[in-house]
């Protein structure tokens, strides 16, 4: 997207991006919606960037995306119940073979026949897992890791799903999503309900486009975003 664009939409200061919770989706759909194109080029060797500074962070971040960015109740519970098919129980699946080893000999069924079902289960889900992992340089051997993460991603759906059934919504950057006990705000837009907490009040507010401010001789070519949680981005 080039500089120009974003100034004709006023960029984040546009009505529909001011409290948007997922701003870079939503910046797409207004551009879009305003006529103009965009391209997906690759970053990486330009901007390194850590999303979340530790497990706090990271379950707040992510439980904001899916509460307000999943598309409704009906889908998070849905994935709810598929993650742990895919997620979970084929790697436990050599595990439960082994224990249930005195059933399916009964019924037939060889040690070579279980162990085949158990390697047509894992290896397709293993070898994705590892293809996935070269693309942000990640080490194959984290594919290991694949269950853990699919029980947190669980742990934080869960938790999504109950803020979304009893209508509490999910605080971010000082403002409270989808909550139904104030009744200013319609789905998805934020309640002013909190007040920006101590370290966002320190950060510095970095805009692309300011007209009370002159343009730097890069603008337009490096912009790096601040972080409520202390995380970095560098780029060259």
């Amino acid at each position: 997207m080039r500089r120009s664009v974003y100034e004709a939409i006023g960029g984040y200061a546009h009505p529909e991006l001011r409290g948007s919770a997922i701003d870079d989706r939503d910046l797409a759909v207004v551009v879009k919606r305003h006529g103009y194109r965009l391209r997906l080029y690759d970053g990486r060797g330009l901007v390194r960037v850590q999303l979340y500074c530790g497990l706090p962070a990271l379950w707040r971040g992510w439980r904001k995306t899916i509460f307000v960015g999943s598309g409704g109740l009906p889908f998070m519970l849905a994935a709810l119940m598929g993650l742990p098919l895919v997620a979970v129980l084929p790697f436990l699946l050599p595990l439960l073979l082994w224990l249930a080893r005195g059933w399916w000999r009964q019924h037939g069924i060889s040690a070579g026949e279980a162990l085949l079902t158990s390697l047509l289960t894992l290896l397709p889900l293993l070898v994705c897992r590892c293809s996935l992992n070269q693309a942000p340089g990640l080490p194959c051997r984290q594919t290991l890791t694949h269950p853990l993460a699919g029980l947190l991603f669980m742990g934080i759906l869960a938790e999504a799903c109950w803020r979304q059934l009893t209508g509490q919504g999910v605080d971010w950057r000082g403002r409270v999503y989808g909550s139904s006990r104030p009744a200013s705000a319609g789905p998805g837009q934020p309640q002013p309900a909190l007040g920006p907490t101590g370290a966002e009040r320190a950060l510095p507010t970095l805009a692309l486009t300011d007209p009370r401010r002159p343009a730097s001789p890069d603008a337009g070519q490096r912009w790096l975003p601040a972080c409520g949680h202390g995380c970095r981005a560098s780029g060259r």
